[in-house]
């Protein structure tokens, strides 16, 4: 292993790993209350109970009313996996251009800008195992 650069006064000693405390330096936020709200706003929009509210596509309704129906013929998908589909139709198609969510794309932009400039990636996070590769083909269809 090779030996470190630094010196011994150079080494700054790390005593705690505080994630859920957010720091004002500019390598760091705290994205739960941004995370929470989307979550929020996609949990109010899942609810309406009429089709033609949900402000998608006709093809993007048809797919929603077959991942969400009883009669399924296949593998079903799993909960998890229709809710991170449903978050990305909820920004994608839903809030993109309504402008009582213009901050979260502000936020959005932001990040992308920072990160990559040239193209906008949006994170879902779904536990090992859960089916990621799923819910790609869901979002691809």
């Amino acid at each position: 292993m090779p030996r470190s650069r630094r010196t011994k006064n150079q080494l700054k000693k790390q005593t705690s790993l505080d994630l859920d405390q957010q720091d004002q330096g500019a390598n760091s936020y705290n994205l739960s209350k941004l995370i929470n709200e989307i979550r929020g706003n996609v949990g109010t929009w899942r609810s309406l109970p009429n089709p033609n509210d949900w402000g998608v596509t006709p093809t993007t309704q048809r797919l929603l009313q077959h991942w969400r129906s009883d009669g399924f013929s296949g593998p079903r998908p799993f909960f998890c996996q229709v809710e991170a589909v449903e978050a990305a139709i909820w920004l994608d198609e839903v809030a993109h251009n309504r402008i009582q969510y213009a901050h979260i794309f502000r936020h959005l932009e932001e990040a992308n800008r920072d990160a990559n400039p040239d193209l906008c990636r949006i994170a879902l996070k779904l536990a090992t195992g859960a089916g990621k590769t799923t819910v790609m083909a869901m979002l691809i269809a």
